[in-house]
């Protein structure tokens, strides 16, 4: 057997645990980087009767589950949403991301028309407060050229916004493209899913999936990654790929995004760092029922508690951060986002608050840095508008 021959699936659920779609033409695939060992966990159950004798009785099968480690390349839109145009249907990236978080809105792209500082205006109002937008302008920043996602701090309405200062101005010339964003549904995350797992030609449907762990992990000049961990209700053999299931793909549809032009910004203010990693923090619940045929009628995500970790340079400004324990804002870039070929193909992470919890020294290659962790925390409100408290965006 080859180990090497793997395809993976994926497609939402209707209904907890039922199958969606046998011939598996309603199933996206997934150009996984890694796919684990689909661990099979079903419990088994020990009798131990009493039979007068000293020895264990056999046992019985228990409710079926199990569970496999997978790593997903991370990649922006496939085309980009420029001026009064929408973002491209949803695709498998997309599909993963709304099953872990619930919540998915969409943003609109449109023409600078001016931009000073923190003064913004566009075409039309597309956006809201806590929105963050990709602008993109040829030859900005000049310290290497990029989108800039700016997050949205006032909207005073007709395309006329307050944004974090990004410490450069653009012309009419630039565009705020247009995003897909996510944010958690506090009512259980969102849906469940099924895969479709085929190993050397040995195909299983996993039905009942839920995202138990999940981060984002991304290395200087490596390709950024979903990674995480996949527990399902049952496994069910099946043969999809002689009916309808659609062929693998060689590859995302466009180019992943990589570590680099992919800065930090804490405050707004640029963080040099070699390393990111944003573990989601997520607590899954399986949601047991006796009705259920494995004593579940669900799997939820009943929270979130993300923790962003960075390896700057060491400074004291940052160890004190933690000492006192001072609230600021965070966006991680992801890719340059420079538009070519019309696609710009990035994604940001923006929390509204987060504060420091570690700020330990460290080193690589004898250069002494900080293993920066923070906390994200929930600023309740940001005006008049509920906080959004943790959000992924992709352009």
């Amino acid at each position: 057997m080859s180990d090497r021959a793997r395809g993976l699936w994926h497609a939402l659920e209707g209904s907890y645990s039922v199958e969606g779609d046998a011939t598996g033409a309603a199933y996206s695939p997934l150009p996984a980087m890694s796919v684990g060992e689909d661990r099979d966990e079903q419990d088994v159950l020990d009798t131990n009767y009493a039979t007068n004798r000293p020895y264990p009785t056999a046992p019985i099968p228990g409710p079926d589950k199990g569970s496999f480690p997978v790593e997903v390349p991370l990649w922006g839109l496939a085309t980009a949403a420029g001026a009064m145009a929408s973002p491209p249907a949803s695709d498998v990236l997309d599909d993963i991301l709304a099953g872990i978080f619930g919540t998915e809105n969409t943003v609109d792209g449109e023409d600078v028309v001016s931009h000073v500082g923190a003064a913004l205006e566009l075409g039309s109002d597309v956006a809201d407060v806590q929105d963050v937008l990709p602008i993109f302008e040829a030859g900005l920043p000049t310290s290497g050229v990029r989108a800039h996602w700016a997050p949205v701090i006032a909207d005073a309405g007709a395309g006329v916004y307050t944004i974090v200062d990004p410490g450069f101005n653009f012309t009419n010339a630039a565009v705020a493209y247009g995003t897909r964003n996510f944010r958690y549904n506090a009512n259980g995350g969102g849906p469940t899913s099924q895969w479709v797992h085929i190993h050397d030609g040995d195909e299983y449907t996993l039905f009942g999936s839920q995202w138990t762990q999940a981060s984002i992990v991304a290395e200087v000049g490596q390709i950024a990654k979903l990674v995480g961990q996949v527990a399902y209700d049952r496994k069910v053999a099946t043969s999809k790929l002689g009916s309808a299931l659609p062929a693998a793909l060689a590859g995302p549809p466009i180019t992943p995004v990589i570590g680099t032009l992919s800065p930090v910004f804490i405050n707004g203010v640029a963080v040099p760092t070699r390393r990111i990693e944003i573990d989601f923090g997520l607590d899954a619940q399986p949601d047991e029922a006796s009705g259920g045929a494995n004593g579940r009628q669900g799997h939820t995500i009943e929270s979130i508690e993300p923790m962003i970790t960075i390896e700057p340079h060491f400074t004291d400004a940052q160890l004190q951060l933690k000492k006192n324990q001072t609230v600021r804002s965070v966006l991680v870039q992801l890719g340059g986002g420079v538009v070519s070929g019309g696609v710009l193909g990035g994604l940001c992470v923006y929390a509204e608050q987060a504060t420091v919890v570690e700020a330990n020294p460290t080193s690589t290659g004898n250069r002494k840095r900080q293993n920066i962790v923070l906390k994200v925390s929930d600023a309740v409100a940001v005006g008049a508008n509920p906080a959004r408290f943790f959000q992924i965006f992709r352009a």
